[in-house]
């Protein structure tokens, strides 16, 4: 670096133009030296290695244990290590997944709940309600009032016309052959 840029970097110039003259753009090396500490991570070098070669290299001790630092975690997958990040991603995913079907899990609670209070109607009622829907017909009148009796009123058959069917032989024996 020139002694000009050093001097008037922290000085505010008037020019617009010549203020953005000074601005130096490192990134590109930044992300060189970041890649070939991920690279010599993944090759199974140590981080303090690494860092020292970066160093060596005329990088400040903080930067270099820095992308140092960034390529160890970077590459934990690498060595097989689990975090608590890790494990609390897959907790997360797995309530998430399970929880994502609550709306029928609630579904079955309703249909329980109606099945209790259907049940404890009906026995406040005393069982007549099972009773008028077991007999198909009218809500039956009880003979006396709270003992559960119903008259049984006979279901109505209807009798064969004269498109019926023939009676089929229910006998026992098969019949023999003509």
């Amino acid at each position: 670096m020139n002694d000009d840029v050093v001097k008037s970097a922290g000085q505010k110039s008037s020019d617009p133009q010549r203020a953005l003259e000074n601005i130096v753009d490192d990134e590109d090396a930044l992300s060189e030296a970041r890649q070939w500490a991920y690279d010599e991570l993944t090759k199974g070098r140590a981080p303090e290695e690494v860092a020292g070669e970066l160093r060596a290299a005329g990088w400040d001790s903080d930067q270099a244990n820095d992308m140092a630092e960034q390529a160890r975690r970077q590459t934990r997958h690498l060595r097989g290590v689990i975090t608590r990040d890790d494990v609390a991603r897959l907790a997360n995913d797995r309530y998430r997944r399970t929880m994502g079907l609550r709306w029928f899990s609630a579904f079955v609670n309703l249909i329980c709940f109606w099945r209790m209070l259907s049940s404890i109607t009906m026995v406040f009622q005393g069982g007549r309600k099972k009773q008028a829907i077991a007999s198909f017909g009218p809500s039956p009148q009880p003979s006396a009032p709270n003992t559960g009796e119903t008259e049984e009123t006979p279901l109505p058959i209807a009798s064969p016309g004269p498109d019926a069917a023939p009676e089929v032989n229910k006998s026992a024996d098969p019949p023999a052959p003509t």
